[in-house]
C-alpha cells in the first residue's frame, strides 16, 4: 500500500509525509471524527512479509502502548489494513532538539535545565516500566514553542525482562551518543546506558557541539574515545554555566555504569542543588567564573609633584633651541633659491620627479599575475569554507544510516537534510551512496569542478574537466 496526501485510511486523512527510515514511513494525518492531527507510522510495504521486521514493528507498538507520560508520545491506535501495519500516534508539533541546537548554538543553562528535566522525567518513567530507549539523541526529541517536549521513537527500545529481543547482540543506536557498554557489550545494556546518552545530550545543549565529534575522527576513533576518554570540560567551549550542571554532566557520563545517578536521582540534584549523591570524581578541575567584587578596592592615585620654576625655564629654552636649528637650515635654503615654498620646483625636486615618472607602475603582465593570485586565493578560501559542510553531511548521513535496519545509505541529500542548508555561493552539494559531492558554481570562475568525498574510505577526489582554466583546485586545500 502506498499513501499520498489526500488518501483516507480508516478514519484518517493523510495530510503530509513527515519522514521515513529503514522500517517505515511517517505521515501527518487528521482524524476526521475528532478533527485532531495525528502521526501515522506505516511499516515499509517491502518488508511487511518478513517475519522479523513485522514482529519488531509490533513489539515497538506494544512498548509504545505502555508509555503514558506527558513527555513521551502516546500510541493512540494500531491496526492492520490491506496487509499493511500502522501505528497511530500523538502528533508532537514544534521542532527537534537537533534543530534547536543547530539554530541557537549553546542553550542558556536556565533553559537547558527546564528542557533536560523533562528528558529525565521521561526516562525515569520509561525505566520504571522496564523499558530502555537505547537511542536518546536530539533528533528523537520534539520541543514546542513553550519548551515542552516529547520523546519519540521507541523503535529500538528494549524490554528489560525480555532478552530474546536482542539475541543477535546487534548494536543499535547512534554512535555519537552511545555509552561505553553500548559500544563494547550491546547485549548487556540497561537503563544506565540511557543515562549516559542523556549526559552527552546535556553536554551538547550546554556547548552547542558534541564532545567527540571532529572531522578527523572515524567511527572507530569516536567509539575508542567513548570507551577510554572522559568527556571534556564543557566550559572549554562555553564558559557560562554553573558548577552544579558541569558536575552533573560528568556524573551522568561516568565510564562505570554503577557510578551514574539514576534519572530520579538526577532530577533531585537539579531540583535541590545537592550533589552529595554524586559518586564520581570530576575528571577535570572546574575553574569558577570570575565574579565581580562586592567591595571594590579603591587604589589611591599619588599626587603629582610640581615642577620647580627653574627647571621649567630650562626645559623651555632647550625646546626653543632644538626647534631653531631646522628653522635656520630652511631659511638658508630658501634665501639661496634651493627651496621654494610657494610652488617653484628646485632642481633636486625635479630630478626626483623624473625618476618617479620614469616608472609608470607595474606592467600588464604583473597586473595579470596579481589578478590570477587573487582568483587563486578566492578559490582556496571557497574550497576551505566548504569543508565544514562535508563534515555536516557526513554526520547527518551516518546518523540516518544508523537508523536504517537495512544498513543502507539514504537515497539522496533531501532524505536526511534540507539541501538549502548545505549549498553555498561557490558550490552545490549532492549525496549518493555514501559519496558527498560539491559541484562548483559560476561564482568560482568555472563550472564543472567536482570535489567528492567517500565517507567509507574518508578520501577526497577532485575532477576538473577544464584544468587549464584558472583557478585550478589544489588537493592540499582539502587538508
Amino acid at each position: 500500500m502506498i499513501l499520498n496526501p489526500g488518501d483516507i485510511i480508516r478514519s484518517y486523512r493523510i495530510l503530509d509525509h513527515l519522514g521515513e527510515g529503514g522500517m517505515g514511513k511517517v505521515f501527518l494525518a487528521e482524524e476526521e471524527l475528532l478533527a485532531r492531527k495525528v502521526a501515522i507510522k506505516m511499516l515499509n510495504p517491502s518488508i511487511t512479509h518478513q517475519e522479523q521486521f513485522r514482529q519488531r514493528f509490533i513489539e515497538e507498538a506494544r512498548i509504545q502502548a505502555k508509555m503514558k507520560h506527558p513527555n513521551i508520545v502516546s500510541l493512540l491506535s494500531f491496526f492492520n489494513e490491506e496487509d499493511g501495519y500502522f501505528m497511530v500516534m500523538e502528533f508532537a508539533p514544534g521542532k527537534t532538539l537537533r534543530e534547536l541546537i543547530r539554530n541557537t548554538g549553546p542553550v542558556p543553562e536556565q533553559r537547558t535545565r527546564v528542557i533536560f528535566r523533562q528528558i529525565l522525567s521521561a526516562l525515569e518513567y520509561a525505566h520504571e516500566q522496564g523499558v530502555v530507549h537505547r537511542d536518546i539523541k536530539p533528533s528523537n526529541i520534539m520541543i514546542d514553542e513553550n519548551d515542552e517536549l516529547k520523546v519519540l521513537d521507541f523503535g529500538v527500545a528494549r524490554l528489560l525482562e525480555d532478552p530474546h529481543l536482542t539475541q543477535t547482540g546487534s548494536r543499535v543506536g547512534t554512535v555519537f551518543y552511545m555509552s561505553p557498554e553500548q559500544v563494547e557489550t550491546p547485549r548487556e545494556v540497561d537503563s544506565r546506558s540511557d543515562i549516559y546518552s542523556a549526559g552527552v545530550l546535556l553536554f551538547e545543549l550546554l556547548t552547542g557541539r558534541l564532545p567527540f565529534d571532529t572531522e578527523a575522527e572515524s567511527n572507530f576513533q569516536i567509539e575508542k574515545a567513548i570507551v577510554e576518554q572522559a568527556l571534556p570540560n564543557p566550559r572549554d567551549f562555553y564558559p557560562f554555566m554553573s558548577d552544579l550542571i558541569v558536575k552533573l554532566m560528568h556524573a551522568l557520563t561516568a565510564k562505570d555504569p554503577a557510578l551514574r545517578p539514576s534519572a530520579s536521582e538526577a532530577i533531585k540534584i537539579l531540583d535541590s542543588g545537592d550533589l552529595s549523591s554524586v559518586r564520581v570524581v570530576q575528571p577535570e578541575p572546574i575553574t569558577p567564573l570570575p565574579m565581580p567584587s562586592q567591595n571594590p578596592i579603591v587604589i589611591p592615585v599619588p599626587k603629582r609633584k610640581k615642577m620647580s620654576k627653574g627647571l621649567r625655564a630650562f626645559l623651555i629654552i632647550l625646546l626653543l633651541c632644538v626647534l631653531a636649528i631646522p628653522a635656520g637650515f630652511l631659511t638658508k635654503y630658501y634665501l639661496e633659491g634651493e627651496l621654494d615654498i610657494f610652488g617653484r620646483k628646485t632642481d633636486w625636486v625635479e630630478e626626483d620627479e623624473t625618476l618617479v615618472n620614469a616608472d609608470d607602475g607595474p606592467s600588464q603582465a604583473e597586473l595579470d599575475a596579481i589578478a590570477e593570485k587573487k582568483k587563486l586565493e578566492k578559490a582556496e578560501q571557497a574550497v576551505r569554507a566548504i569543508l565544514p559542510k562535508f563534515d555536516y553531511i557526513k554526520r547527518e548521513a551516518l546518523d540516518y544510516k544508523q537508523q536504517d535496519f537495512f544498513d543502507e545509505w539514504p537515497p539522496s541529500l533531501d532524505y536526511f537534510v534540507n539541501p538549502k542548508e548545505v549549498n553555498t555561493t561557490e558550490f552545490q552539494f549532492e549525496f549518493n551512496e555514501g559519496i558527498i559531492t560539491a559541484i562548483s558554481q559560476p561564482a568560482l570562475g568555472k563550472v564543472g569542478v567536482r570535489i567528492s568525498y567517500s565517507i567509507d574510505s574518508e578520501r577526497f577526489e577532485i575532477k576538473d574537466p577544464d584544468p587549464g582554466l584558472a583557478p585550478r583546485i589544489n588537493p592540499a586545500w582539502l587538508q
